[in-house]
């Protein structure tokens, strides 16, 4: 009785007729009109399209000994009602299973949004950049003369080397410190040529004769593009000593400072000369060892962690340590 009566559709009713229909006629078996024990009429559709096989006959029959003041209708308010609480019991799980797929979606979501937050600061983290204070500052408020030099063998490959690194370090300290006066490099290199041996001078007389407070003298040892022996891949390197010469010191003819600086150029490994020419590699070592040589003198930027750091994120990192 429980399972028909559990498949079937029930609904409210005020009034309190039987109306019936044919078994044969159609596969609903009929409405049957009961009263239920708070005196409110049930209409009861004994309609299950599964149990459409059975007559009128064979579902009132079910019916029939229940002990009622109407035939066969004595336990209609009661199955009623247990119809509709395991309809009830049915739509509560329906839901709370629903609730617990939603918050399933959200708890998945919360810990991919963590995680999402974890990554960008850490990524955030590895962009950070440091400043780094000038290893020499007192080139501030003063004349200061760059003079490069290198062996003749440089020179001979690399005609312009010597001028290039000037020209390039003189305009990095006179944008990036504040009330320095540099002496023009056409006057550096007449007083150079009019001076036959000037790299053999005491490093006060080269002051002197200058008229500078400063001199900033960059001796480049080595310069080279390819590897030692290979001539076919591009692997360019700059080194040089850079040493300070103040003409007020009590030393004159010592210098004050002396830092070597190692530029390379590209950071490429195993870039062929079919890669890259020989001009783009030459101006890449340029610019690299001029700023190498400029930062000794003006606080810049370098990253905290130099092997997460990726430039490609920085706008302007031309004047960045990496």
């Amino acid at each position: 009785m429980s399972n028909l009566w559990d498949d079937n559709r029930l609904q409210s009713h005020r009034t309190g007729q039987l109306a019936g229909s044919d078994a044969g006629t159609t596969p609903w078996a009929g409405i049957l009109h009961c009263r239920r024990h708070g005196g409110a009429w049930w209409t009861v559709d004994i309609a299950d399209r599964r149990l459409g096989r059975l007559t009128r006959r064979n579902r009132l029959e079910s019916m029939v000994g229940l002990g009622s003041d109407r035939p066969g209708l004595a336990g209609l308010g009661m199955e009623s009602a247990l119809a509709h609480w395991s309809l009830l019991m049915r739509m509560i799980t329906r839901m709370l299973l629903c609730l617990m797929a939603a918050m399933s979606v959200v708890a998945a979501g919360g810990c991919a949004i963590g995680f999402l937050g974890a990554g960008l600061a850490q990524n955030f983290e590895y962009q950070k950049l440091i400043e780094v204070l000038p290893r020499y500052e007192g080139l501030e408020h003063r004349t200061v003369a760059v003079i490069v030099d290198a062996d003749l063998a440089t020179l001979y490959e690399y005609p312009t080397l010597c001028d290039t690194v000037a020209a390039g370090v003189t305009k990095k300290l006179g944008d990036k410190i504040s009330g320095i006066r540099l002496l023009s490099q056409r006057y550096i290199r007449n007083w150079q040529f009019a001076t036959p041996q000037w790299n053999a001078l005491p490093y006060g007389d080269i002051a002197r004769q200058l008229n500078v407070d400063r001199v900033v003298l960059i001796d480049i040892q080595e310069f080279r593009l390819h590897p030692r022996g290979n001539r076919w891949m591009w692997d360019g390197e700059c080194v040089a000593m850079v040493g300070i010469i103040e003409r007020d010191n009590i030393e004159p003819d010592e210098l004050a400072e002396n830092f070597q600086v190692t530029a390379r150029f590209p950071k490429l490994k195993e870039l062929d000369r079919q890669g890259a020419s020989e001009e783009a590699i030459k101006t890449g070592l340029y610019v690299e060892f001029i700023k190498r040589v400029a930062w000794l003198f003006y606080p810049h930027l370098q990253p905290k962690y130099p092997d997460q750091y990726k430039p490609d994120l920085d706008r302007d990192n031309t004047d960045i340590e990496i």
